[in-house]
């Protein structure tokens, strides 16, 4: 199975830019359907599980041109927690991540024991549940965790997921964390799980364009010189 999934991704990779050259060339002909298209390129739809409890969303860094980004939310609690149970009970928190149908069922999956900011994705200890390691695993050779909020907490930049609340929000308040990732490949669709749950959210990254890059100016062209004339003989 995993060398299958090994062959199909690298037919991915293979054929992603020439993908994002065509759809931005379709963009390009100002069809309203491809304009549309091309604007769904750089920013995923959140999407949220079935239970409620969890929510993604993935995007384009607006730093580093080519590189797709992943938001991962969920609930901490019902209610709202006291500060210091709020810092306690994130700080317990492990997120898991697959790329597989079955990962977790199988052992194919990448872990953060403990979530903060610049902590990498583990693959498990090698046993017969889980034979394979994270290098072997594609999509999840990279997966980091740059930065963490909560309610309480502020980030650099701000999420996406933790916009202000909303009316019927505010009305029912719940505590949650998110978590902003890197290392996604693009178009790979990730399931992820928050340690010692069942529930599981799919969350697609999204496909970036890359930016154009400018040639550096060359040398200027020399002037044309001018041929002399030889001396007519007498």
């Amino acid at each position: 199975m995993p060398s299958r999934i090994n062959a199909v991704w690298s037919w991915r990779r293979a054929l992603r830019l020439p993908a994002i050259i065509l759809m931005l060339s379709s963009a390009m002909s100002f069809s309203p359907a491809a304009w549309a298209q091309a604007a769904t390129l750089g920013e995923g739809a959140p999407v949220r599980n079935e239970a409620g409890d969890m929510e993604c969303v993935s995007y384009c860094s607006v730093t580093r041109p080519g590189t797709p980004l992943m938001e991962v939310k969920w609930k901490l609690a019902p209610q709202q927690l006291a500060p210091n149970d709020l810092a306690a009970k994130s700080a317990q928190q492990g997120l898991e991540a697959t790329v597989y149908a079955e990962g977790f069922e199988h052992g194919q999956y990448v872990v953060v024991s403990a979530v903060k900011p610049q902590a990498l994705f583990r693959a498990l200890p090698k046993t017969d549940r889980a034979p394979a390691a994270a290098s072997k695993l594609p999509g999840l050779e990279n997966l980091k965790v740059t930065e963490v909020a909560t309610r309480a907490s502020k980030s650099v930049t701000p999420f996406h997921l933790l916009r202000p609340q909303t009316q019927t929000e505010a009305a029912a308040p719940a505590e949650f964390m998110a978590v902003r990732i890197e290392g996604v490949d693009p178009g790979m669709l990730y399931t992820y799980r928050v340690s010692g749950s069942t529930s599981t959210l799919a969350c697609q990254a999204v496909v970036c364009p890359l930016d154009r890059i400018e040639a550096p100016p060359g040398p200027k062209p020399k002037a044309p010189t001018k041929s002399k004339t030889p001396p007519t003989p007498k």
